[in-house]
């Protein structure tokens, strides 16, 4: 397409002698102003996708009426599990919300998701932990829900990890605090003793 379009504006001079006077030319530079308009539309549509691919986050774009994944990033793939091919065009609910159908928390209950600590079930039946943002957002008459899902798996593990140190620390310090009152008890004891 584009091929054809540079080749049109190569001939401009030439079709427009030919059609002729100054209505060939506002004919050609409409033309060639949409030429130009498509052609940065598509250089942005480009950088927009490049920008989506590299964010180290789940972006999911979903229809807000009909509840139909219409895209995801590969960040977002990822944490399902799945390629883009096979989320793209589900219904939402069987794959990044447990709500059921007709309760959908952002669009039928009215509620705010911003920054919510949730779990996602990926392809493989494993707990993914998440934090999850979800706005909405008007699209071309219609209403879009974008969806933000960080991955805070290894962070989740870290704490529990830390919670289980914590656990045996407190457990052997108080083993320790016990074991060194007995025989402190007993020196105290002779110490008594000895001092009477």
């Amino acid at each position: 397409k584009r091929d054809v379009s540079e080749d049109i504006l190569k001939r401009k001079t030439t079709k427009a002698e030919l059609i002729g006077g100054e209505t060939a030319m506002i004919l050609w530079n409409l033309i060639e102003s949409h030429i130009s308009f498509e052609k940065t539309l598509q250089e942005s549509n480009i950088k927009t996708q490049r920008i989506m691919d590299s964010i180290l986050a789940g972006v999911i774009t979903i229809d807000g009426k009909t509840h139909e994944i219409l895209d995801i990033n590969p960040f977002g793939a990822k944490l399902i599990g799945l390629p883009k091919e096979e989320i793209v065009g589900k219904i939402c609910h069987k794959f990044i919300c447990p709500a059921e159908e007709g309760k959908c928390p952002i669009t039928d209950l009215s509620q705010e998701v911003d920054k919510a600590e949730r779990t996602l079930l990926n392809a493989k039946g494993e707990t993914v932990h998440i934090v999850k943002s979800v706005k909405k957002v008007p699209f071309r008459g219609s209403l879009h829900l974008i969806e933000v899902l960080s991955d805070i798996s290894e962070q989740v593990k870290a704490k529990e990890e830390m919670k289980k140190a914590l656990d045996i620390k407190t457990k052997f310090t108080a083993m320790a605090a016990h074991e060194l009152k007995n025989p402190l008890t007993a020196i105290k004891g002779y110490l008594d003793l000895v001092l009477d």
